[in-house]
């Protein structure tokens, strides 16, 4: 497939480096939100109002007995520390929504005529109201709309709680509703994402169409490089053949570093992505997560 910079046909790339570049953006959202549950993972409990208790409770055999991986020390911090829990938990799921947010929008636009590159069956697409011919990609439409909502809960938690005098404030209630929304709008995208994937079908003869061959001038100014011409010269002479349709199509194989065509670098995404998943795996206690996180 050709890629893109400004809008315009650049240089090849391939399907396989693309899906991998958002499996590898999704093992960095994992990293994040495994910084947020070791962030989350502190007891409270003890601290009472904020102040302390004359009461002689043992704080940190509660907090041992429940799981938890360390204390909040000092009270007082028990109260600053709400918001900024709920801030750091709903950016990291702002980040997978912008991963999928994307991924989204990359497979709408490669659905629309000027690209034409993929295709979603009948049962995933939603027709016109008016326009028989029309297939509209309303689903991922609607996951992109709600990944864009989920980017915006980090500044709304923001905006709750800056500005808020000492100690306990009511205005930390209002913080749950937005916090197990943002949980569960989440976990109601991703079944559709792999639904989507399920059915996405790539078109493999893009390019046939000659008006990519452009996209492939970088390689024969490559090869004149190797040949021992100046890049700045090449350059010039490789850009008095734009649009003749006439550079070579390079192969795969002609792509050795990792992290091209030739070399996607599936192999270490894979292990990585197994390595950043077990510790969420069921059955894994928060010590027990935040011991592999940390």
């Amino acid at each position: 497939m050709p890629g893109f910079t400004h809008m315009q046909a650049a240089m090849v790339t391939s399907f396989g480096l693309w899906f991998a570049s958002f499996a590898e953006s999704l093992c960095d959202d994992l990293h994040i939100l495994s910084c947020a549950a070791s962030l989350a993972d502190v007891s409270p409990l003890g601290t009472a109002a904020g102040y302390g208790t004359s009461l002689p409770v043992d704080r940190e055999l509660t907090a041992s007995l429940l799981g938890f991986k360390r204390l909040i020390v000092t009270s007082p911090y028990a109260q600053m520390s709400r918001g900024r829990t709920e801030r750091e938990v709903t950016g990291a799921i702002a980040s997978a929504a912008n991963t999928l947010g994307r991924f989204s929008s990359d497979v709408i636009l490669f659905m629309s005529p000027g690209y034409g590159f993929v295709s979603l069956p009948d049962d995933l697409t939603t027709g016109s109201s008016i326009m028989p011919q029309k297939k509209n990609p309303d689903l991922l439409e609607l996951v992109r709309a709600r990944c864009n909502r989920l980017q915006a809960v980090p500044g709304e938690v923001t905006l709750m709680t800056v500005g808020l005098p000492p100690g306990y404030n009511r205005d930390y209630q209002e913080l749950k509703a937005i916090l197990f929304d943002a949980f569960d709008a989440v976990m109601e995208i991703i079944p559709v994402i792999r639904i989507a994937l399920d059915g996405l079908v790539i078109r493999n003869d893009i390019l046939s169409d000659g008006r990519y061959n452009d996209i492939f001038s970088v390689e024969e100014a490559n090869d004149m490089v190797r040949a021992g011409i100046p890049f700045r010269e090449a350059y010039r002479e490789v850009a008095k053949k734009s649009g003749s349709g006439s550079f070579p199509v390079p192969s795969p194989s002609d792509y050795t570093h990792t992290g091209s065509i030739g070399n996607t670098g599936t192999g270490i995404i894979r292990l990585r992505l197994s390595e950043l998943m077990e510790p969420f795996r069921p059955g894994t206690s928060p010590r027990e997560l935040c011991d592999a996180i940390m």
